[in-house]
């Protein structure tokens, strides 16, 4: 490609850090209206699913609320000593 007047320097070229692509943001507004209005409908749209088709929704929509547990393994290799308790009785 032929170098010219408007041709960005190595290092300077494209949107600078963190700027926003504008159709991007459209895009994302757009979204974040039509997902507003949907959750505002869904508790009725849930009270009218039978008890085993809302409960499978629940289920799904469970991971975008709570973070996911993740199982840990633990094994204990060294022993612990406890020294053994005397109790002394003193006689009056």
């Amino acid at each position: 490609m032929a170098q010219n007047q408007t041709s960005f320097k190595p290092g300077e070229g494209g949107r600078s850090k963190g700027a926003q692509n504008k159709s991007g943001k459209q895009v994302k507004e757009i979204l974040s209206e039509i997902l507003s209005e949907e959750i505002e409908g869904l508790p009725k749209r849930l009270n009218q699913l039978s008890d085993k088709d809302r409960l499978d929704i629940v289920i799904k929509l469970l991971p975008y609320l709570l973070p996911k547990q993740k199982e840990i393994e633990m094994s204990v290799t060294n022993e612990v000593n406890i020294p053994p308790i005397h109790w002394v009785t003193t006689e009056n």
